[in-house]
């Protein structure tokens, strides 16, 4: 391969190869942080590493069904191979070496090491679209950027460390490929995007990256033999092999039918060419005719065909950044993002930290700003001298973007591209700055020095040392978010939790979190089933070692939120849900699930209705005759609750604040305890709902939600229902189902 070869033919005594070296040291470093809490960042990595961890106990063998998901039907089939195995090979590979370490231990910094190599790959997209220093200013961005550390520093164990190296080889091919018009180039391409689409669904995006791309080159009639070097090694190895994969992703999604669509297109196009089957001057008509004819089809298709007409809607949703299911908008890493979004990780606004004598400054040096001005100027050269090769970053740019705003987790898809353009404004800033004018007025070398490489020394100095800052501030300002309730609580030194050499997990000392799952662990039934809202399936299966409804990548979150909306009073009517089909065991409740009724009773109803739980904050206190009136408050609202002896004495008050006055005064009638409902004398106007008092806070239930099933055991300590309450540290309740 060029690339590789380039290696050994003389890049050894090149001496931004040792810069390049320090950038990914640099890079590698900073990702460590995370590692001092000996903990896995987030929840999802918890399912990679248990997975990769039964594979190594079982000779690299995964169950046909893993029983601990959707228990005891279990979950058929484990999700992305690549995400799985290559961690494992390359624990047993550094194990073979000498290098021993347990398995957790190298899922810590697994993601380290691929956010490092990941640069590598950087540097030579960089180098290959523009130039060397590019390149080394690409790989230093890309090292910097927290839209990039967020899903390669250690601990966070997902698939997007794996898929974010494989994906920028792949890119890094397709450039080489178009470059020099090498079929061998071409085939790699695809081979590292069949990877990247075993590692993660995210590849997905840059099958219409690379759609976009062609089509456009096909439009201007253009590079034909090269995009046929380009889509077919990607329609074979990364479409087509990988349904061979229990995992992958279909042939029928839609990323894949556009992709497949432009591949076939550019098959006619060089029949036509080729076979002479119409005139040569009217070639450049003939994509833009096939696109409208396929595009007519399927509009015709799509009125008697179900496939057709879901696959219209689907691109449709592509093109205007539209969520179609309720489940997306209710998860928060599945948010649509903004550019603020993108402001906040590509800035250096963490740089104060650091340097407070800098913050007047700082904003100035920030990535997005450099890859802004690259995308002008990118787009100025590709008007003025059609240079169409820039045709291909400032697409992956704007497909960054694009991402972005589809699904906040994409950001990750966004620091690539904006770490090249940014690199690329930069180099061409360095090279513009020994063609000015004022160089022609300079004698001597010293002049030189003085008119040119002095201020931009500087310029680059601070750019580089306000980065490096930043970088370092929002790095050590990670952790993991599943030690409660903040890594930043834990006692100086102290980790979330160790583990014995017999693999036995120690947790930290006050974790509620912690304790909850030593309790499943130690106190509950090997083969007990445990059920709660989906968010925290990974948690309880790795960490509590306990069966599972729901978590999430598995399990049916409708039938999930329909009960937990459901009438307390109609809780025998779920008995063929808890009972006979999940045969659930124990039912855990947490602190942060009040903030999640509005995504709960979203899923229940479609769509068609979001009610919130308004928690709230103490705000102040009041004399009123022998009693007190306590005020809480979140946002304009207010809650007035009259308190005598530690006693509620006097219906609850919902007021609403506008323009510093209170211009609306509600009573709250009903009271949510452990008792039951209690219910105060109607005064006056009144709305309906309840005040839920709690070791959890202060809540306002609204009246749809009152008498659910969530609402008692959230606040009710499962008041009248077939429960035994057998675990409570005041943010954490674990109910033992009653049959």
């Amino acid at each position: 391969m060029d690339i590789i070869k380039s290696l050994g033919k003389g890049m050894i005594s090149k001496w931004y190869i040792l810069v390049l070296l320090l950038i990914v040291l640099l890079a590698f470093w900073f990702r460590s942080f995370p590692a001092r809490f000996n903990e896995l960042q987030a929840l999802d990595p918890l399912y990679i590493y248990r997975a990769g961890e039964t594979a190594l106990n079982n000779n690299l063998q995964l169950p046909a069904v893993d029983t601990m998901r959707g228990y005891p039907f279990g979950s058929p089939g484990w999700d992305y191979p690549v995400a799985i195995y290559l961690p494992v090979f390359s624990y047993l590979f550094i194990s073979s070496i000498g290098i021993k370490m347990l398995f957790f231990n190298f899922a810590l910094i697994y993601p380290a090491i691929m956010g490092a190599l990941a640069v590598i790959v950087m540097f030579f997209i960089g180098k290959e679209l523009f130039d060397w220093k590019a390149g080394l200013f690409s790989a230093f961005f890309l090292a910097t950027i927290p839209a990039f550390i967020t899903r390669t520093s250690a601990g966070f164990f997902d698939k997007e460390p794996t898929t974010g190296f494989f994906m920028l080889l792949s890119i890094l091919f397709f450039i080489t490929c178009f470059k020099r018009n090498s079929w061998k180039h071409g085939i790699l391409s695809g081979i590292f995007l069949a990877v990247m689409a075993l590692s993660s669904s995210m590849a997905q995006y840059i099958f219409i990256f690379y759609s976009v791309f062609l089509l456009i080159l096909l439009l201007l009639n253009r590079y034909h033999e090269r995009i046929i070097k380009l889509s077919l090694p990607i329609f074979v190895f990364a479409i087509l092999l990988t349904q061979l994969s229990p995992t992958h992703i279909s042939i029928t999604n839609a990323a894949s039918l556009i992709f497949i669509g432009i591949f076939v297109i550019s098959i006619l196009r060089n029949s036509v060419e080729r076979f002479n089957l119409i005139k040569k001057e009217q070639l450049q008509y003939f994509v833009p005719g096939l696109i409208i004819i396929a595009f007519v089809g399927l509009l015709f298709s799509s009125m008697v065909s179900d496939f057709a007409y879901n696959n219209l809607q689907i691109i449709g949703d592509i093109i205007t950044v539209r969520m179609a299911s309720p489940v997306g908008y209710t998860v928060a890493e599945q948010q649509s993002g903004s550019f603020s979004t993108i402001l906040q990780t590509s800035g250096t606004q963490a740089s104060a930290g650091l340097l407070p004598f800098l913050a007047p400054i700082t904003p100035y040096f920030a990535i997005w700003i450099f890859m802004l001005l690259g995308m002008l100027l990118m787009i100025y050269k590709l008007y003025r001298w059609k240079k169409l090769f820039l045709l291909f970053p400032l697409l992956w740019v704007i497909s960054g973007i694009w991402s972005v705003h589809y699904f906040v987790r994409l950001i990750f898809l966004f620091g690539p591209p904006a770490a090249l353009l940014a690199g690329y404004f930069i180099c061409w800033l360095i090279n513009r700055a020994s063609k000015l004018k004022i160089m022609e007025r300079a004698q001597t070398f010293k002049e030189k020095i003085n008119y040119i490489s002095i201020p931009l020394s500087i310029f680059i100095a601070l750019l580089v040392t306000i980065n490096l800052a930043s970088a370092y501030v929002y790095s050590a300002s990670m952790g993991p978010s599943i030690c409660f309730p903040d890594s930043r609580y834990l006692i100086d030194g102290e980790k979330c939790l160790e583990i014995d050499e017999n693999g036995n997990y120690i947790f930290a000392q006050g974790q509620p979190w912690y304790e909850a799952m030593t309790f499943l662990r130690e106190e509950t039934p090997e083969d007990s089933n445990v059920i709660s809202w989906w968010d925290f399936g990974y948690w309880f299966q790795t960490r509590g070692e306990r069966n599972t409804v729901a978590d999430g990548g598995y399990g049916n979150r409708q039938h999930l939120a329909e009960w937990f909306t459901a009438n307390a009073e109609d809780w025998s009517n779920y008995d063929w849900y808890l009972k006979d089909k999940f045969g659930v065991d124990y039912i855990l409740m947490d602190y942060t699930l009040p903030g999640k009724y509005g995504a709960i009773s979203a899923i229940a109803s479609g769509g068609e209705q979001i009610i919130g739980i308004l928690q709230f904050s103490p705000s102040g206190t009041y004399p009123e005759e022998n009693k007190t009136i306590y005020e809480y408050s979140n946002g304009p609202y207010a809650l007035w609750i009259p308190i005598q002896d530690g006693n509620l004495t006097g219906t609850p008050m919902l007021l609403v604040l506008q323009n510093g006055q209170y211009m609306s005064r509600s009573y709250i009638n009903d009271v949510c305890t452990s008792n039951g409902i209690i219910h105060f004398e109607e005064k006056g106007s009144s709305v309906g709902g309840c005040v839920a008092l709690s070791s959890l806070g202060v809540f306002y239930v609204p009246e749809p939600a009152e008498h659910t099933i969530f609402t008692n055991l959230m606040f009710m300590d499962g008041y009248d229902l077939p429960l035994e309450k057998v675990f409570d540290n005041q943010l954490i309740r674990i109910y033992k189902v009653m049959y």
